[in-house]
């Protein structure tokens, strides 16, 4: 697993283009890279875009891990396996099956279709996370909470939030490196130009 990780670095601090072993040593390749528009466009896009699919999926799957965690519903398994599909399909065809449909009700690509593919292809991850959370939470807590007046809203910000906060955090981290390294989708969704970093 680090051999390539050796290879790239020997090979972007040599003067010559992909020659082993190095002739010199060179920073020439990094200043490039930092100073090149295109790279620098990517970069902020792939920031953005990890951040706001990372806020979203979370915004999202928390709500649902609660429903799941907390409640036996008829259906309960299907909609179980309906969040987490993305993860059934290959990246390929999910990302062609996106780009399909998003064509036929005229989104196309574009930067909101690459955001809403990226949060669709992330979200079990994070419902994951966050139902392992909501596990590990003892309920009376929050049935005190409610017990001395608080309400759902208050409830959800001063007891369930704070106690799962490591899960959001663990959330939304591994949410972000899945959404960077997310390859498929933004070969199939982003626009011209706005294509991420990897």
């Amino acid at each position: 697993m680090i051999f390539p990780i050796a290879i790239t670095l020997l090979v972007s601090i040599n003067p010559r283009e992909f020659v082993l072993p190095p002739s010199g040593f060179t920073f020439a390749w990094f200043h490039a890279a930092w100073t090149s528009d295109t790279f620098l466009r990517a970069m902020g896009v792939s920031v953005c875009l990890g951040i706001a699919s990372s806020l979203l999926a979370n915004a999202i799957a928390l709500p649902a891990a609660m429903a799941l965690v907390r409640n036996d519903f008829r259906g309960k398994k299907t909609i179980n396996l309906f969040i987490m599909s993305p993860l059934l399909i290959p990246t390929t065809i999910f990302s062609l099956a996106l780009y399909i449909y998003f064509v036929k009700i005229g989104l196309g690509a574009g930067l909101l279709s690459l955001l809403i593919g990226h949060m669709l292809h992330i979200m079990p991850y994070s419902v994951r996370i966050l139902s392992a959370s909501l596990h590990n939470l003892d309920p009376s807590h929050e049935e005190a909470a409610r017990n001395v007046g608080a309400g759902r809203m208050r409830t959800l910000f001063k007891i369930t939030l704070p106690v799962i906060r490591t899960g959001l955090i663990s959330s939304g981290l591994l949410c972000f490196i899945l959404s960077w390294n997310d390859f498929p989708i933004s070969v199939f969704l982003a626009p011209p130009a706005g294509h991420p970093c990897p």
